[in-house]
């Protein structure tokens, strides 16, 4: 069959095939799930032995989230992560700006670029350069050891960034008609729409969880004179909303200097070397500061002494009414130490020689992110934020609400003492 009829042949599955990835991210916005369909539509659709999405995280390393494979010849890489420096700099370049898609031929070392057709949707960088190119002998090297004989790589973007990689791979040479890169572009940019209604129905199960967490913690502070354990209770219920290991919080008004707790708490000398950061922020709360174990370097004190405690990052807001200072709150967490499963490090031990490679740059990396705590987002900076509105107002309630009864119950003790008086007098005479 010459590749007209083949083309004309194919036409209606491609199609159908479009259609029903389509349809399963209307269905779905379970982003797993559409990517789960993806590769193996892709898969059935090419033919090829494995079809992965890999997805990058901030740092720039790859881990595969979805897979697809027919038969045995290629092994599964699900669940394993990439180092950065597996995909040059320059390569994250060309797929960023122009959104190429590259096909890699092992055998003949070379490598063709590719750019989608732009149907007026983005404007392209223009690539001044030779399709055909001789492709990175490190890169074959990388494919070859791991038993794949042709590649082919198309760009998953995300807000004009990178977000992953839709990559097909086959332990024998294989061409891409212009057919077929143009369905595997349209399913890409299929799963590039997936991934945007995935962030934001995210965002807005963010938004709504934070809402409830707000709602329930005025709906405590706002009781008048609440006791103790209610504070007790929010700082319970934020330090869970914000992933935290524990939570503090300490008032300082009024004449009033209390002090609550919950979870893990940090060193004696926490108080006083927060006091003083909050001094040299001047004047109004509201504010709402980070740092993380490494950023404490200024008091190699205070450093060594968190070190003895599981405390990794702390999350801490300033509370002001009026512009008068009310007390500190503070947010900890712990370190997140994810066990990454290195691409290389698994089999390294089974000895399996197609995975040696990314094995080098995995020992300093497991060293640099045991004692990380995840980073605070904006969102959860925010909840913060508004949590200790509601506790300075609450707490500058209650500390009104008692004084007005204390002064009550001396008004109302003169009042006494003055009618026992009166009444002496009148008896005498």
């Amino acid at each position: 069959m010459d590749t007209e009829t083949w083309a004309a042949a194919a036409r209606p599955s491609r199609d159908a095939l479009i259609n029903r990835i389509t349809h399963q991210i209307r269905q779905s916005l379970e982003l797993d799930q559409i990517l789960r369909a993806t590769v193996e539509e892709v898969r059935a659709f090419l033919g090829t032995d494995r079809v992965k999405v890999y997805r990058f995280d901030p740092e720039g390393h790859g881990t595969v989230v979805a897979e697809a494979r027919g038969g045995e010849r290629l092994p599964s890489l699900l669940g394993l992560t990439f180092p950065a420096g597996d995909i040059p700099e320059e390569a994250r370049r060309l797929f960023r700006l122009a959104q190429v898609r590259v096909i890699v031929d092992v055998e003949a070392q070379s490598r063709s670029i590719s750019q989608p057709e732009s149907w007026g949707l983005s404007a392209r960088v223009p690539l001044g350069e030779p399709l055909q190119r001789p492709v990175d002998p490190c890169h074959v090297h990388y494919l070859k050891s791991m038993g794949v004989a042709s590649s082919l790589v198309v760009p998953l973007m995300h807000h004009q960034e990178l977000w992953g990689l839709l990559v097909s791979h086959h332990a024998e040479p294989r061409p891409y008609s212009q057919e077929e890169l143009q369905v595997v572009q349209l399913l890409a940019d299929q799963v590039s729409i997936a991934i945007a209604q995935a962030e934001l129905l995210e965002q807005a199960r963010q938004k709504a969880q934070q809402e409830r967490l707000i709602n329930q913690i005025a709906a405590l502070v706002y009781s008048p004179l609440h006791p103790e354990t209610t504070l007790t209770t929010v700082l319970e219920q934020l330090a869970a909303g914000l992933q935290g290991i524990g939570a503090r919080l300490r008032i300082h008004f009024m004449g009033a200097d209390t002090l609550c707790c919950h979870g893990v708490q940090p060193p004696a000398s926490y108080d006083t070397w927060l006091q003083e950061q909050l001094g040299r922020a001047g004047g109004a709360g509201g504010w709402v500061k980070m740092w993380s174990l490494s950023h404490l370097e200024k008091w190699p004190e205070l450093q060594e002494q968190m070190k003895q405690t599981p405390i990794r990052g702390l999350l801490v807001a300033q509370l002001a009414w009026n512009d008068q200072p009310v007390g500190w709150l503070s947010v900890f967490r712990g370190a997140v130490y994810q066990e990454t499963h290195w691409a290389g490090y698994r089999w390294f031990t089974q000895g399996d020689p197609r995975q040696e490679l990314p094995l080098i740059s995995f020992a300093a990396w497991r060293e640099l992110k045991i004692d990380e705590p995840k980073a605070w987002s904006a969102a959860e900076q925010e909840l913060m934020s508004r949590v200790g509105v509601h506790l300075a107002l609450s707490i500058t309630q209650n500390q009104l609400y008692r004084q007005l009864q204390t002064l009550n119950a001396r008004l109302e003790q003169e009042v006494q003492e003055r009618t026992a008086a009166s009444l002496h007098h009148h008896h005498h005479h």
